[in-house]
């Protein structure tokens, strides 16, 4: 290799030379500054030709890659003996050039530059139109190429498969347009008059005809507090599909378009309810792709109590010098209406069967209540009331006393045990009377 060579790095072959890279210089080289994407090499010495017999007067751009150290188009022909110096600007779009020279680009004009000089490497820009997306029928895609100063490009190179293109006739873009029909990954770059290439681009196409299907991670029924948290909308566009883009819902019974309520977050559909925390909510929503297809609208019905049921008992809490009847009540509002009332007289906590104590454990099902209780001595009641939607009340507790011990027997119409002593005292005086 005369004044240049390429070697290997990695661990497996460190410091051989890489035999298929050659610049094929006739003289030294004395600086060298690689292109902001590693894909050039740019370098300056006192040679006058690069791969071998190509003129290159003191400067030239020689490719990195594997296809080898062939030549860009870039040749400002450096007038002199030699460069000694080149340095890229930060953003690798300026080239600045220190040497032994008296002018630049001697072909076709020069240009005075004593020893120092500069070059704008600023890549071109390739676009695509249109641009990636979701479309519903096939697409024909234009590629264009601008450089730095406007102008168009020496070159475009296109892959359709997703795989980086390369600087070579295969890839080589013809400038008709590309006909994309189905899911397809274009990757391109474009070279300049100079020999700048831009980094590849991308843009994804999606051709897209069938709409997407929309779900609710709860489907329209009736529910309590317990059993309806939040709702998500889900969309569905299948693996082929160009992806979903919104989903719009309605929670008033009108017809959802794209102008209605765009889902971000699971719903709380409690929040739609009146004040009462009980009634319907009528959910309609629809999904749109990437490609503009709209979903079918789904419906779902839901029937709603949020509010748990409200239980009273007819004697408050007191003192009390007499047997006295105690009556349950629950109320439920608007709600599904009450189904079931626990309670306790002992006054432990009344349990449905799934009511937990301080330690998580189950605490076993209290009595149902099924008729006024009678109550004549110290009684603490402890009442849980559950409604038709699984809603429970909150515990109501009443504690009731009484100033002395109640007879429990004359408080139902029997005798009482002083009243039974005296009976048959007088019926043991009556029958003696009666033998007499």
């Amino acid at each position: 290799r005369n004044y240049l060579a390429a070697l290997d790095t990695t661990a497996t072959t460190p410091g051989s030379m890489d035999t298929g890279w050659d610049g094929g210089l006739d003289g030294p080289v004395h600086a060298m500054a690689l292109s902001y994407d590693r894909a050039i090499l740019y370098i300056g010495g006192a040679f006058a030709n690069v791969n071998g017999t190509l003129p290159r007067s003191r400067l030239a751009a020689l490719m990195t890659g594997a296809g080898g150290a062939n030549a860009t188009a870039w040749d400002p022909g450096a007038a002199g003996p030699s460069v000694n110096s080149l340095v890229m600007n930060a953003a690798a779009t300026k080239l600045y050039v220190g040497g032994d020279f008296t002018d630049i680009n001697s072909d076709p004009a020069p240009d005075a530059r004593t020893g120092l000089a500069s070059f704008d490497v600023s890549p071109p820009v390739t676009t695509a139109a249109p641009g990636g997306g979701g479309y519903p029928v096939a697409q024909a895609v234009t590629l264009t190429c601008l450089d730095n100063g406007g102008g168009a490009c020496a070159a475009i190179y296109v892959t359709t498969d997703g795989s980086t293109p390369q600087a070579q006739p295969g890839n080589l873009y013809d400038g008709n347009p590309i006909t994309i029909a189905g899911n397809t990954t274009l990757r391109f770059f474009g070279v300049d008059g100079e020999g700048n290439r831009e980094a590849p681009r991308s843009e994804d196409y999606y051709i897209d005809a069938v709409p997407p299907v929309s779900s609710a991670s709860f489907p329209g029924g009736s529910y309590g507090i317990l059993d309806l948290e939040s709702v998500t909308l889900n969309c569905d566009d299948g693996v082929e599909g160009s992806g979903c883009a919104a989903t719009y819902f309605t929670v008033d019974g009108s017809t959802p378009t794209t102008a209605s309520n765009l889902y971000r977050n699971p719903l709380d559909l409690g929040s739609f309810l009146p004040e009462s925390g009980a009634g319907e909510v009528p959910l309609k929503f629809f999904s749109v792709d990437n490609a503009g297809n709209e979903g079918a609208v789904v419906t779902e019905q839901y029937r709603l109590d949020l509010t748990p049921p409200v239980t009273s008992a007819s004697l408050p809490d007191g003192m009390y010098d007499t047997p006295q009847t105690v009556t349950l009540t629950c109320d439920d509002g608007d709600g599904f209406g009450c189904d079931t009332v626990y309670y306790t007289t002992d006054g432990s906590v009344a349990s449905d069967g799934t009511t937990t104590d301080s330690d998580g454990n189950l605490i076993p099902r209290s009595p149902i209540y099924t008729q006024p209780l009678q109550i004549d001595s110290a009684t603490t009641i402890n009442v849980l009331s559950v409604d038709k939607a699984g809603n429970k009340s909150a515990a109501l507790v009443g504690i009731y006393s009484f100033t002395r011990q109640v007879d429990r027997a004359s408080s139902t119409g029997a005798l009482g045990g002083s009243s039974l002593l005296l009976l048959v005292v007088w019926l043991v005086w009556r029958g003696r009377e009666g033998r007499q």
